[in-house]
C-alpha cells in the first residue's frame, strides 16, 4: 500500500511539474483578444469571454480565436446588455460564469450547447423577458440564484437529468421536456391515387418538445416514395407501409399502411342519345385495368353494381320515352390476387331525347282576354295547351303552337281559368310529348270597365257633388282615384270601396265653382288583387251662385246669346202644351184653332247655331214672335235665381211695356177650309205677347242647358161677320244639347 502511495504521489508531482513547465512556456502568448465587439481572455490553447461592447441586438460567439478554442462565459462579460434579444452559443462551451447575463432583460429565449458543465451563481439574474431555456443532460452544476427573478422561464430537460432535478426543487422555474416521449400519424389507414402526392400528416408529443424533427421510411419503394418531408409519391399500385421516427434520440416512431389504387376518372360525358337509347364514355385511369359502372337505384336509394369492363363506354337500348338515370364509374385493378378499386368518379345524368319541362310560365288579364307566357324548353318542337273542367275534374287538349305564348279570347269577366302546358318534340316523324306537364296555372279575368261613371246634377252644391256609376256584377270593390294631370304622378287613390254596400261617393270639402277630375275602376281579391281597366275620366264643378242679381242676368243673358251664336252643332227638343184656352167661340173655333195652332214638331237640328233671324216654331203654321235679348236687368217685371246641380236657375218674368210689338200676322188671305175640314172659307188671326210671359232657363258652363218660356196670347178672328176673341197659355220646352 505504501509503495502504491508513493508511485502515486511521485506521478502526481511529476504532473504538476509538466504543467507548470508547459504553463511557464505558453505564458508568453496569453492576455487579452478583442475580437469584433467581443473581449476575449487567452489562455495557452483555451480562451473564455470576458466582454461585450456593441449595440447589436443579435451575438454569435465563435467557437475559436485564433488557435484557442472559446470554452468559457467569464463572470459578468453580458452584465445588463438590455438591448441584447438573442445569443448563440458555441458547441465548445463548458461553463457560463457568474452574473454572465445578469439582467439581460432582452433575451426570449436560450439554446445551451450539448458539452455545456456549469452554470454560475446568478448568470441570468433577473432576466425577465426570458421565456424558454433547453439545457442539456450534460450540465452537472447549477449554482444558486442562476434563474432568480425569470419569472416566465420554462426550463427545457431530459428525463433524469441534473437539470431535470434542479428545476424540479426551483420553484422559479417551470419543468418542460426536451426529448420527444411519442410521434404519432393522424391516420392509422390512408389511400392514395396511382401517379398522386399526398403529405402525410403526423405530430411530435408534447407540443413542447425541443427536437421535433423526424425521419420517414417507406416498405416498398417501388409502389410507394416518401420524401424527408413526408410527401408521399404514389409509383403503383399496391400498398406498402411507411415509418416515421424522432430524430432527437429519443427512438418514437409510428406506422401508417398506405393503399395506392386506379386514379379517380375525372371525366363522364354523355356522347349521343336519342328517343329510346343513349351513350355515354369516361377518361383513362392511371392504373386501372377495369371499370365498374354503377347505376343509381331510387327505390331503394343505393348505388349498384351493373356491369365491369375493360371497355370506357356504355350503351343503354329500348328505353321508354323520358328517361333519366344517373351512373358513375369506379375504377379497379388486380395486383398479386388482391383487388384495389379507386374512388368514384362524378355523377352522370343520361337520358334518351325528349322535351323539356316548360317554365317561366306568366299569365296577363284582361276583362275578356287571358295571355300567357312561358320560357322555351329543351329539345321542344311546339307546345301543347289544356284547360281544366271544374264539372269533370280533368283537362282537355285545346290545341298547340310552335311560339312561346298563347291568347284565350272572348272570356267573362272576373272569372278563374285554370291551364295546363306541355311540351312536344318531332323526332323521324313521331311526336314525343314531355312527361312533365305544367298544370293547375290559374289566372282571373279581370273586371269590366265601370260603365255610366259620373256626377249626380241634383246632388251639386257649392262645396260638394256625388260621384255615381253602374254596380258590376262579380268584383269585391272599386277604387277610386283623382287625377291631376299637371302632378308628376297624375292618378292619387281617394278611396277603396267595398262593392255590396256602395251606392256612390260624394266628393265634398270643395269650394264654390271648384272643378276636380275622377276616375274609377273595379277590383277583385284573388290571389293576386286583379284591377278593371280605369274609366273615363270625368269632371265634377261645385255650384257657383252668382253673388248679384245683376250677375245673374248678365250671366244669363250672355249664355243665351252663346247658345243662340253658338257654331257647335247641338240638338233642340221642343214641346207644347195648351191651357187656359177662354172666350167666347164655337165648337167649330176650338177646332179650327188646333188645326191651325198645335201641330206638333217635336224635335229639330240646327247645324249652325241660333241667330235672330232663327225663329223657334210653335207650329207648322204660326211664327209667335222673334227672340230679343237685348234685355235689361231694369226692363223686366221681375228676375229670381238659385243654386241647380253645377249651374244655376233664372226665372224672368216680361214687362209688357218691353214686350215686342204686337204682331199681326195674315197666315193667307184666304184659306178654303174645305182643302182642311170640308168647310168654312177664310178668316184672319192676330197675336201678341202680353205682359206676364216667362222665361225659365238653366245655366251651365257659360250655355243654356234647359229653357221653358210661358206666353199668355190673345186669338181673335172672324167668321161669317162675327168676331170671336179668346186667350191661351202656350209654354214651350226646349233642352239644349252639346
Amino acid at each position: 500500500m505504501k509503495n502504491r502511495a508513493f508511485r502515486a504521489s511521485v506521478f502526481f508531482l511529476i504532473f504538476i511539474t509538466l504543467s507548470l513547465i508547459f504553463s511557464l512556456s505558453a505564458s508568453a502568448a496569453d492576455g487579452y483578444v478583442k475580437s469584433g465587439d467581443l473581449t476575449f481572455y487567452v489562455s495557452g490553447s483555451y480562451a473564455t469571454v470576458t466582454g461585450y461592447n456593441g449595440k447589436s441586438t443579435s451575438v454569435t460567439i465563435p467557437s475559436k480565436v485564433g488557435s484557442a478554442t472559446v470554452i468559457g462565459i467569464s463572470d459578468k462579460a453580458f452584465w445588463s446588455k438590455k438591448e441584447l434579444k438573442s445569443v448563440s452559443f458555441p458547441s465548445t462551451l463548458q461553463s457560463i460564469g457568474k452574473a454572465a447575463f445578469n439582467e439581460c432583460t432582452g433575451l426570449t429565449k436560450i439554446v445551451l450547447p450539448s458539452k455545456l458543465k456549469t452554470i454560475g451563481e446568478s448568470a441570468f439574474w433577473y432576466c425577465t423577458g426570458l421565456k424558454a431555456m433547453y439545457i442539456p443532460p450534460s450540465v452537472t452544476s447549477i449554482a444558486k440564484n442562476a434563474f432568480t427573478g425569470c419569472k416566465n422561464l420554462t426550463a427545457y430537460v431530459i428525463p433524469s437529468s441534473y437539470a431535470e432535478s434542479f428545476v424540479k426543487s426551483n420553484s422559479t422555474v417551470k419543468l418542460g421536456y426536451r426529448y420527444a416521449t411519442s410521434v404519432k400519424f393522424t391516420d392509422s389507414k390512408a389511400t392514395v391515387d396511382y401517379g398522386s402526392k399526398v403529405k402525410l400528416k403526423y405530430t411530435v408529443y408534447p407540443s413542447n418538445a425541443y427536437n421535433k424533427k423526424v425521419t420517414f421510411k417507406s416498405s416498398d419503394t417501388s409502389v410507394l416514395k416518401v420524401s424527408s418531408t413526408g410527401t408521399v409519391t404514389a409509383l403503383k399500385c399496391g400498398s406498402a407501409t411507411v415509418t416515421v421516427k424522432t430524430a432527437d434520440g429519443s427512438k418514437k416512431s409510428a406506422k401508417i399502411t398506405i393503399k395506392v389504387v386506379p386514379a379517380k376518372v375525372e371525366r363522364v360525358v354523355l356522347k349521343g342519345n336519342s328517343i329510346d337509347a343513349y351513350t355515354f364514355a369516361w377518361s383513362k385511369s392511371a392504373g386501372a385495368k377495369a371499370y365498374g359502372i354503377y347505376k343509381y337505384n331510387s327505390s331503394e336509394k343505393k348505388w349498384k353494381l351493373i356491369k365491369r369492363t375493360t371497355t370506357r363506354s356504355y350503351t343503354a337500348t329500348d328505353l321508354p320515352a323520358g328517361t333519366v338515370d344517373y351512373y358513375r364509374i369506379r375504377p379497379y385493378t388486380t395486383v398479386s390476387g388482391k383487388t384495389y378499386a379507386g374512388s368514384y368518379s362524378a355523377k352522370l345524368k343520361a337520358f334518351v331525347l325528349s322535351p323539356g319541362k316548360v317554365s317561366n310560365v306568366k299569365a296577363t288579364t284582361t276583362s275578356s282576354k287571358i295571355k300567357l307566357t312561358w320560357s322555351a324548353a329543351t329539345n321542344a318542337t311546339g307546345y301543347q295547351i289544356y284547360s281544366y273542367n271544374e264539372s269533370t275534374k280533368s283537362y282537355s287538349y285545346l290545341g298547340k303552337t310552335t311560339k312561346l305564348s298563347c291568347t284565350f279570347k272572348n272570356l267573362k269577366s272576373n272569372t278563374k281559368y285554370i291551364y295546363a302546358i306541355r311540351s312536344y318534340m318531332l323526332y323521324e316523324g313521331n311526336t314525343i310529348v314531355s312527361k312533365d306537364m305544367v298544370d293547375n296555372i290559374i289566372a282571373y279575368t279581370t273586371p269590366e270597365q265601370v260603365s255610366s261613371f259620373g256626377v249626380d246634377p241634383t246632388s251639386v252644391t257649392t262645396t260638394s257633388a256625388r260621384l255615381t256609376w253602374s254596380k258590376l256584377k262579380g268584383v269585391d270593390g272599386y277604387e277610386l282615384y283623382s287625377y291631376d294631370e299637371t302632378a308628376s304622378y297624375k292618378y292619387t287613390l281617394v278611396a277603396k270601396l267595398p262593392n255590396d254596400s256602395i251606392t256612390g261617393y260624394t266628393v265634398d270639402s270643395l269650394k264654390a265653382g271648384e272643378t276636380k277630375k275622377f276616375c274609377i275602376r273595379a277590383y277583385i281579391n284573388s290571389d293576386t288583387v286583379l284591377h278593371g281597366p280605369l274609366s273615363p275620366i270625368i269632371a265634377i264643378q261645385s255650384a257657383e251662385l252668382p253673388e248679384t242679381r245683376a250677375e245673374a242676368f248678365n250671366g244669363f243673358i250672355n249664355a243665351f246669346n252663346a247658345s243662340k251664336n253658338s257654331s257647335d252643332s247641338f240638338y233642340l227638343i221642343k214641346t207644347e202644351e195648351v191651357s187656359n184656352l177662354n172666350g167666347s167661340y164655337s165648337e167649330l173655333c176650338k177646332d179650327i184653332l188646333s188645326s191651325i195652332a198645335h201641330t206638333n214638331v217635336s224635335t229639330h237640328y240646327f247645324e249652325s247655331g241660333i241667330d235672330n233671324s232663327t225663329t223657334l216654331p210653335i207650329g207648322s203654321y204660326i211664327r209667335p214672335y222673334n227672340v230679343n235679348t237685348a234685355l235689361k236687368l231694369s226692363d223686366v217685371k221681375d228676375f229670381a235665381y238659385e243654386v241647380d246641380g253645377s249651374g244655376y236657375r233664372v226665372s224672368v218674368t216680361l214687362a209688357e211695356e218691353n214686350n215686342p210689338a204686337p204682331v199681326n200676322s195674315q197666315i193667307a188671305p184666304t184659306i178654303d177650309w174645305g182643302v182642311v175640314a170640308g168647310q168654312h172659307k177664310g178668316f184672319t188671326i192676330k197675336y201678341c205677347l202680353y205682359e206676364g210671359t216667362e222665361i225659365k232657363a238653366k245655366v251651365h258652363n257659360g250655355k243654356i242647358d234647359e229653357m221653358t218660356i210661358i206666353m199668355p196670347i190673345n186669338f181673335a178672328f172672324t167668321y161669317n161677320g162675327t168676331e170671336y176673341a179668346f186667350t191661351e197659355t202656350i209654354t214651350h220646352n226646349y233642352i239644349f244639347g252639346w
